[in-house]
């Protein structure tokens, strides 16, 4: 079995050597596998299955996401019987992602992350075989609430008819394209990993996660990096936080371009990308010279070709499925997890999570829906920033300023990252100092300018820009409502707090709790100041 194993594997996902499968795989996937296989055909065979001839399938799912995989596992595992469809279509220069895509590698960095995707999306299949999820490399339309058309993703363009008692849709996003001249010079996220050349002079445009933290990558490479921010960083994200982390990838020679949008993409003859782009308030218009663009400006659905809308299926403003509480669509057989539903966060866990308890609601009688109110996430920046609950702003709306118990803004700092930035006009400077300056005033936040550990023998400048904050109720039960956390493994550290948050922690609890020294964490439950007091947030010192 380990041998057949490996020789599909190796077909699959180009590995090199033993090692390298080894460290890909897991040294015991191959004797923990059940799937009893004689050849690697018989292994190639097993795992893309025929559809069941033997009548409906108790649900059938559309996209081999993490969401999607989660509920098959799931439901199969439950008895239930489930067939996955999955296919997907490849990004203008040719990249898929998923089961059923495939990228073609390039360099050693691009061929080593490949090979780990590659060899991922193998181990997804043989666990959908052994679980006895039939596994459809095809695309699928809706014909009615209860029956789909498959067309095979080979160059055979096999139909096939398949028909369930519920559908979950589980189609994900794509990355969006601006609608500018030129716009398919660029590449998103989702190619940057198959050029077959070095990025160079890169423009990142876009402010999100994704987008600042393929700045914050290539920008660590060594390559000159600009990114084009059209109005706020980290929408959705904790603000005072996303401009910290902002300024401290400015201040590691990512030029930020503030408040700008672009016009169009040519290429020159030289083979590289003139971008002209203008102020959002102007009509100034500049241009610049890079080698690389990447549009990290969002993504979105694709539903047009699964014809979800000849159902009847009610449809938000942007694209995605209208859900309830209990994942359903308007169509009461229908059902859709993951980033395609409407409000539902664009992660990975939530997505998994989603679709476990979907199967268990589905078929063992469980009613525990999906709480996505302490959702950790991290910004894996170069400083990074994790987070769990809600941000300052939504703590505020929610709760009403003088209820909300939160840290402190540290003044000289904020005009230090405000002011000393270069890319802003002074207008833009001194509106966001305005709106600091309103924050520092109505609310108390407990806050922690530290230095990590680490830095301390560098003396890494970073430790400037280390920064904790944790939002509690002011009066009992004094409900911790939200921790932010800026500095090296934020997102260790941050997954250590997130159960005792998810459980109503009170803020007097976590500050009783003992802290481990030397280390970050301890910045958390140490902290003592709060906004109102307007007493400093730097860390001096370490006995109290």
């Amino acid at each position: 079995m380990q041998k057949d194993l490996r020789k599909g594997i190796r077909r699959t996902s180009e590995c090199r050597n033993e090692k390298k499968l080894d460290y890909l795989l897991g040294e015991n996937l191959s004797r923990n596998c059940s799937v009893q296989l004689l050849s690697e055909a018989m292994l190639l065979d097993k795992i893309t299955a025929s559809p069941s001839e033997s009548g409906l399938y108790d649900a059938i799912v559309i996209g081999g996401g993490s969401g999607g995989l989660a509920f098959s596992k799931e439901a199969a595992q439950l008895g239930a019987k489930v067939a996955l469809v999955d296919a997907v279509e490849p990004s203008p220069h040719g990249t898929t992602w998923g089961i059923g895509g495939y990228i073609e590698p390039a360099s050693t960095l691009v061929n080593v992350v490949q090979d780990r995707i590659k060899a991922s999306n193998w181990i997804y299949r043989v666990q959908l075989n052994e679980k006895k999820v039939d596994y459809i490399n095809a695309f699928a339309s809706f014909l009615d609430a209860s029956t789909i058309k498959t067309v095979s993703a080979g160059r055979r363009k096999v139909e096939r008819i398949l028909r369930a008692k519920k559908f979950v849709i589980a189609a994900g996003l794509r990355p969006k394209y601006p609608s500018i001249t030129g716009a398919e010079l660029g590449i998103t996220s989702d190619d940057i990993f198959s050029l077959r050349r070095p990025p160079g002079k890169t423009l990142v445009v876009g402010s999100s996660y994704v987008g600042l933290e393929c700045a914050g990558f290539l920008r660590g490479l060594s390559y000159d990096v600009h990114l084009m921010i059209r109005s706020i960083p980290l929408r959705h994200f904790d603000q005072q936080c996303a401009e910290i982390v902002v300024g401290h990838m400015a201040a590691e020679g990512v030029k930020i371009l503030r408040h700008f949008v672009p016009l169009s993409v040519e290429k020159q003859s030289d083979g590289r990308l003139n971008v002209m782009f203008r102020e959002t308030n102007g009509t100034e218009t500049k241009s610049h010279l890079y080698d690389t663009v990447i549009w990290a400006t969002g993504r979105e659905p694709r539903l047009r070709s699964l014809r979800v809308q000849n159902l009847g299926i009610a449809i938000a403003k942007s694209g995605k499925l209208i859900v309830n509480d209990h994942d359903e669509t308007s169509q009461k057989n229908i059902y859709a997890i993951g980033d395609i539903s409407e409000g539902r966060p664009e992660l990975t866990p939530p997505a998994i999570k989603a679709g476990q308890l979907l199967a268990r609601r589905l078929f063992a009688g469980s009613e525990t829906l999906m709480r996505y109110d302490t959702i950790p996430t991290t910004v894996f920046t170069p400083l990074e920033y994790g987070a769990v609950g809600l941000p300052e702003e939504v703590a505020i709306e929610r709760y009403g300023e003088n209820n909300v118990e939160a840290s402190p803004l540290n003044t000289a700092f904020i005009l230090r990252v405000v002011f000393g930035s270069s890319n802003m006009s002074y207008a833009s400077k001194a509106n966001l100092f305005v709106n600091f300056e309103r924050i520092y005033n109505i609310l108390q936040v407990f806050h922690a300018y530290y230095v990590p550990y680490e830095y301390v023998v560098p003396q890494d400048e970073s430790s400037a820009y280390c920064y904790a904050k944790l939002i509690a109720l002011r009066r009992s039960p004094k409900t911790v409502l939200g921790l932010h956390l800026i500095g090296p493994n934020a997102a260790e550290i941050v997954q250590g707090f997130t159960s005792a948050i998810s459980i109503k922690i009170s803020s007097e609890q976590l500050f009783d709790t003992l802290p481990i020294h030397p280390c970050s964490a301890e910045e958390i439950v140490k902290m003592t100041i709060t906004k109102r007091s307007g007493g400093d947030p730097k860390v001096v010192g370490c006995c109290g």
